[in-house]
């Protein structure tokens, strides 16, 4: 996790060092292509490995692609600009950022798991990641060279674009993990017709990434392209909803545009918030940028996790299945495992449940897709630096 998050925020401080705000749209648009499909990539390759060679080649798999990054970078990353100072690197605030964001994921994914939030390992969690977080807020308004500086979120722009990444990846990442899990459920298919599904969403994404990439560098402007991501993103969510996944055309149609509402958000917001900040400060606003993307998709997959099982509880699919394993948490399994124990005749009315349950879960990710769309709105529509 360390070395893949240095990487991505060192290789988009690169655009941002050597080529200007308004060309930057165009490179940023063949990151977030190439970003996008390796999201959706590794879990289709995860389902198939995972069906026909092992769970362990979710792993080992990574060797190979490390080896080539690695090679890639050596090759190529040359001349880039040198520093001419030495800088501070603020080891106390990087450990109190790391303590406190540890202590929130892993409160949210335990929530995700099934765990009641009035628990007191979750209360805990949450309770540390408070005081270590408002520590860390404290300590970095008196660094001499501040690890996140706080001004940044004085930036109006900055933070609209941080809001705008937060939700498009809070609905990108929670639709890659439950929409093939409404497709195993529902249908009852296995992991590699699961990750086929995914692939309307893999193509999504390169191309509203691809083109709002291209439509920055070529208007200047950056808002236009997010908005209209914005808008796309809650009707495709809600068309999802109406269309059962048996309907593989209609369903793979509303994911396309889902993927492809998302793909014009990505890139676009990066580039807003490296054109409003100083130069000096593109490579902490651009690992910023990542941190709320990062913190967006463990959100997403926590709480409508957590949403999941609340609605299992509520609804007759915890009469019909066994009720024990509801509680245990682990809402994928509960589904495969619950369905799997039913008798042959009550799976038809567990599958309908299910589908039902569903729909009123992308019906609350519609409405907080709404608030990416209230961030996008507020944006000021800013005209990029350079030619």
């Amino acid at each position: 996790g360390i070395g893949a998050g240095g990487m991505i925020s060192v290789s988009q401080a690169i655009i941002g060092d050597i080529v200007p705000p308004r060309e930057r749209g165009r490179y940023q648009g063949y990151f977030s292509s190439m970003y996008a499909v390796a999201s959706v990539a590794g879990p289709v390759l995860g389902g198939y490995m995972t069906e026909y060679l092992s769970w362990r080649w979710v792993f080992l798999i990574n060797l190979p692609l490390g080896l080539g990054a690695w090679w890639v970078a050596r090759r190529n990353l040359r001349g880039l600009p040198i520093p001419q100072r030495k800088p501070v690197i603020d080891y106390l605030g990087t450990v109190l950022m790391i303590i406190g964001l540890t202590a929130l994921l892993l409160g949210i994914t335990e929530v995700g798991q099934g765990h009641s939030w009035r628990s007191s390992e979750v209360l805990g969690l949450f309770g540390c990641a408070v005081v270590v977080l408002a520590l860390f807020v404290w300590h970095e308004r008196r660094a001499r060279e501040p690890l996140l500086p706080m001004h940044l979120f004085a930036n109006r722009n900055a933070l609209l674009c941080w809001c705008t990444i937060f939700f498009t990846s809070f609905q990108a990442i929670s639709l890659i993990v439950l929409m093939p899990l409404r497709f195993q459920s529902v249908t009852g298919a296995g992991a590699d017709s699961a990750a086929l599904h995914l692939l309307p969403l893999a193509m999504g994404l390169p191309i509203g990434a691809y083109f709002a990439g291209r439509r920055t560098s070529i208007t200047g402007r950056y808002k236009p392209q997010i908005l209209t991501g914005a808008i796309l993103m809650p009707i495709s969510i809600l068309g999802m909803a109406f269309s059962p996944p048996q309907a593989t055309l209609l369903s793979g149609l509303f994911m396309l545009l889902s993927g492809i509402a998302g793909g014009m958000q990505f890139p676009t917001s990066l580039v807003g918030t490296q054109n409003s900040v100083e130069q000096r400060d593109i490579g902490v606003a651009t690992s910023t940028t990542n941190l709320f993307r990062s913190l967006g998709g463990a959100v997403g997959v926590a709480l409508m996790s957590a949403l999941l099982l609340a609605l299992l509880h509520d609804s007759s699919f915890a009469h019909l299945a066994n009720s024990s394993l509801i509680s245990e948490g682990h809402s994928g399994n509960v589904l495969l495992d619950g369905l799997n124990a039913a008798p042959g005749e009550a799976q038809n009315a567990l599958r309908a449940e299910l589908l039902v349950t569903f729909r009123h879960l992308l019906w609350v990710s519609t409405a907080v897709s709404l608030l990416g769309l209230a961030a996008a709105i507020a944006m000021p529509n800013n005209l990029l630096r350079g030619r």
